[in-house]
Order: structure tokens, then sequence, then C-alpha cells
């Protein structure tokens, strides 16, 4: 009787405790499930949702189930490249129509859709006013997650006004909520946000820091567009240190797991990447061709901010060809279209390749216009690494303009630039940071048996340990 009376209890106890579990825990996401299958088959999608549509019955006034469906249908259609103002404007009436009739949720997927094709259009401005609705619904909801995805949004678009401190507030805030409900493909991503603006300040040994522990996150989650992303990322802070070679093999590990046909968008960015490794090593006919693979998509696609890019870098190849009519059109197209996106970066890029080809087409003058607005640019929003580039072209168009005085100060500066971007300290510690690293995997790897080939820090590593201990041993002989 006692043992029954103490079963009873106990059941109670447990009935209670799971009353309490279930209500302290969020309603499952219902479109979760409508998203997978858009990515999954977004013509298969599209074609349900539309005889969902049809099967549903006419009303004067907006319904929610109605609504619901209509982003659902235009969610699909949206996902097969059909992107254009229209669709997105209609997407962005549907979600305020969706907010007003109760639905949060319908309406955060709808400005969630919103916010990133915008983004990849260059439209930053619609794209921030659809990262803010998010947010505020988010917030409202109590939606822990989407809330850090809006602010690391927010964070991106930010870093793409040249807004960097901004940026950071914003990449800190999601990187707190996302440490804190183990958010960890969320983390990683924040992480890989904050290497790149660290290593656009110069802060290179900090970028490495974020970006390994973004990657080792996403290696341990098998993410594979992500983990393109940061092998991607990993690829740019090699390119920063001059370490084409390593770089290389950063971004050609990236188009491995990530050249999918849903992935196009982030891995042509990859591949505009590897062709400015490739062009760094002399190979100038493989970087063309990457080059224009990326700028024929980004036309295609209507992508501005990657058509600057494919179009600053096809510049600069077919300047160190000789061939430059074309290349001054392309410096010319690439910075009028970074104009109207607003990125500083990608002003600043196209204006330092304009001033190459300027002073190639020996206008030296017409030169130093334009490398005195990119160092304007680049000083504001504390561009560093861009700064470095365009100190050591000041210093060759003063030259070229009879101003040798000039000319030597300025290089002066580049180099003690340098030292500080890529000084033996900082060379030594990244290089240590990498060994352990190196040592960890190869200590891991032998424990489980596994015999493999890692998409890390190859022979770039040793490259750097042996140059490092070559700059200090420079440094010794100098005192």
């Amino acid at each position: 009787m006692i043992r029954r009376s103490m079963r009873n209890m106990l059941a109670c106890v447990l009935i209670c405790a799971a009353h309490v579990i279930s209500a302290s825990e969020p309603d499952p996401d219902p479109w979760i499930a409508w998203r997978a299958e858009i990515q999954t088959d977004p013509a298969a999608a599209e074609q349900r949702f539309a005889s969902e549509l049809a099967g549903m019955p006419e009303s004067s006034e907006p319904t929610l189930a109605r609504t619901i469906v209509e982003i659902k249908l235009l969610s699909a259609q949206i996902a097969q490249g059909n992107d254009q103002d229209a669709e997105l404007s209609r997407l962005a009436s549907l979600a305020d129509q969706a907010a007003l009739l109760g639905d949060l949720r319908a309406a955060m997927q709808a400005w969630r859709e919103c916010s990133r094709r915008y983004f990849v259009r260059g439209d930053y401005v619609r794209a921030q006013s659809a990262a803010q609705h998010l947010l505020d619904m988010a917030r409202r909801l109590g939606a822990r997650k989407d809330e850090a995805q809006a602010l690391n949004d927010l964070g991106v678009l930010a870093k793409r006004r040249g807004d960097i401190r901004m940026a950071i507030v914003h990449y800190e805030n999601a990187l707190g909520i996302r440490r804190t409900i183990a958010d960890e493909s969320g983390t990683a991503q924040t992480l890989g946000n904050l290497a790149l603006i660290e290593k656009n300040r110069g802060s290179l040994l900090q970028a490495l820091k974020y970006q390994r522990e973004a990657h080792r996150i996403r290696e341990r989650l098998a993410q594979g567009p992500l983990l393109a992303n940061s092998h991607d990322s990993l690829g740019l802070i090699y390119l920063a240190m001059n370490d084409a070679e390593e770089a290389e093999r950063e971004f050609r590990a990236a188009l491995a797991v990530g050249d999918t046909p849903k992935n196009q968008d982030n891995i042509s960015n990859s591949r505009n990447n590897l062709a400015l490794a490739l062009m760094k090593q002399g190979r100038v006919d493989e970087a063309e061709a990457a080059a224009r693979q990326v700028y024929d998509y980004a036309v295609a696609r209507d992508r501005r901010p990657m058509l600057t890019s494919a179009a600053t870098t096809l510049a600069s190849i077919l300047r160190r060809r000789g061939e430059l009519r074309d290349a001054g059109q392309l410096a010319k197209d690439a910075l009028e279209i970074g104009r109207e996106v607003g990125d500083s970066k990608e002003i600043i890029e196209p204006l330092l390749e304009r001033a190459e080809w300027q002073l190639a087409s020996s206008n030296a003058n017409a030169a130093a216009v334009d490398l005195s607005e990119a160092m304007t640019l680049a000083r504001r929003d504390q561009l560093r690494l861009l700064e470095y580039q365009a100190l050591e072209l000041q210093s060759r168009i003063q030259f070229a303009q009879g101003d040798s005085s000039a000319a030597f100060k300025t290089r002066q500066d580049y180099e003690q630039m340098g030292q500080e971007l890529l000084g033996a300290d900082t060379l030594r510690q990244m290089a240590a940071l990498l060994s352990e690293e190196a040592f960890a995997h190869a200590s891991d790897a032998q424990s489980k048996e596994v015999t493999q080939v890692r998409a890390g820090p190859g022979l770039g590593v040793v490259m750097l340990v042996f140059l490092s201990g070559l700059v200090l041993g420079l440094l010794q002989r100098r005192r």
C-alpha cells in the first residue's frame, strides 16, 4: 500500500515536472519543415504551395492562412532566382500583413528572406530595414536565436557602410547571446565576422584566433557550405600575410566542400579570392579564368558587390598583361558600381586599381587624385590593410611626379606600417598558434588511428615559422 502510494506520488511529481519543462521550452519552429522543403526542391515546393493557394476560398479581406501560403509560395519562387524588386517588395508587404494578422513568426521568416536577398544584391538600405524588423519581432517573441541572427546581420551591414564601431557592437551582442544559448553554428558565424573586421584593421593575430576557433567548430559540426566560408576567411588572412600559396590551398578547400548549386553566391566570392592568390603567384592565365567565371555569374545574377570585386580583379589582370584600354574600362565600371553600393571597401579597391591604371598610362597626377580619395576612406574606416597598400602605391606615384623626397618619406611610412602589421613578434605568435593547432590535430589523428590530409596550415606554416626566425635574426644583427 505504501509502495503504491509512493509510486503514485512519484508519478505525480514526474507529470508536474514534465509540464514545467514543456512550459519553459519554446514551441518548435513550424517553419523549419517548409524551409527545408524549399531548399531541397524549390520547384516542387512552388507547385505544392500554388496548388494549396488555388484551393483556398477567395476573400475580400486578407486572411492569415492565405497570407502564410503566399509567403511560402513567393519564397519558393525567389529561391529559384526570381528575386527582383517586384518579388522582394511583395514579400515585404506580406511580412507586414502577417505581423498585423498576429503571426510574428511568419513575418520573421519573410523579413529574413528579404534581408538576405537585398544584401546579396547590394541594396544595403532595404536589407538593413528588413533586418531591423526581424530584430524587433524576435525581441517581442523572446526568440533569442533569431535575435542573435538579426544582430549579426546588422553587424555585417554596419561593416559594409564603414561603421566599424557599430559593427563590433552588434557582433559582440550577437556572440554573447549565441554563447549563452549554446548556438555553436551561430557562434562560428559571428567569430568569422569578427575575424574579417580584425583582418581589415590589420590585427592579423586576433583575426587568426577568431577564425581558427570558428573553423574548429565548423569542422566538428561538418557543415559543408559554412566550412567553405571558414576556409575562405582563413585564405584571406593568409593573403594579407603575403602567403599566396597557403591562401590558395584554403580557397581551393572552400571550393571543394562548398561548390554546390545552392551555394554559388558564397562560392563565387571564394573563386574571386582564388584569382587574387593565383595572380600574386604570377599565374595570370589561371587567375583570369577564375575571375571571368565570377564576373559572368555576377552579371547574370545582378550581384553588384560581387561584380565590383570581379571587375577590379579582372582590371588588375589585364593591366598586368598590358591591355590598358580594357583594364581602364573595367576599373571605371567597378568604381561606379562600388559608389552605388556604398561599401567603402568596394570603393577603395577600384580606386586603387584605377590609380594603378593611371600610373601605367603615364598619368601620375590623375593617379594621385584617385589615391588621395582611397587613402582618406581607408583611414576614416580603419581599413589599415588597404591604407598599407595605398602607401606603397603613393610612393611610386610621388616618384613618377618627380618628388623623390616625398616618395622616400612615404616609403618609410609604408615600411613602418609593415612592421606594425607583420612584424617579427606578430609572425612569431601566429606561427606558434598554428604550430600548436597542427600538433593537436596530429595527436588527435594518431589517437584515432586515422591517416588523412588536413585542410589547414600546410607548408605555409612551416614557411611562416622560418620567415619569422629569419626576421628575428636580421633584427638582432642590426642591433
